[in-house]
């Protein structure tokens, strides 16, 4: 059921600098063979902001593209990286704003 994807809220004790290079996102529902994401900030996958490394039904990681920043607006510094939707081979499905 593509309704039980869900992202777990981790901005308490996952911290995040613009410039880390690697971020693990936990939820559930995630598929193993990948997963699209949408970031309220616009960030983009496919090389392009960020990869994904690894994949498993409870946890994706991340690994940002080198020049790249999680968050470019200085004004949402320090703030959460919001995930909005999980796109696990069916479509975009909202996950109610997460920070990750």
């Amino acid at each position: 059921d593509v309704h039980s994807i869900q992202v777990d809220r981790t901005a308490y004790t996952q911290r995040l600098y613009t410039d880390d290079p690697q971020l693990i996102i936990s939820g559930e529902g995630f598929n193993v063979v990948g997963n699209r994401l949408r970031f309220s900030n616009g960030l983009l996958g496919q090389n392009i902001n960020y990869t994904t490394t690894a994949t498993t039904a409870n946890s994706i990681t991340l690994r940002l593209v080198p020049g790249s920043f999680w968050e470019t607006n200085i004004q949402h510094l320090p703030g959460p990286l919001t995930v909005l939707a999980v796109d696990a081979g069916q479509g975009f499905v909202p996950v109610k704003p997460r920070t990750a």
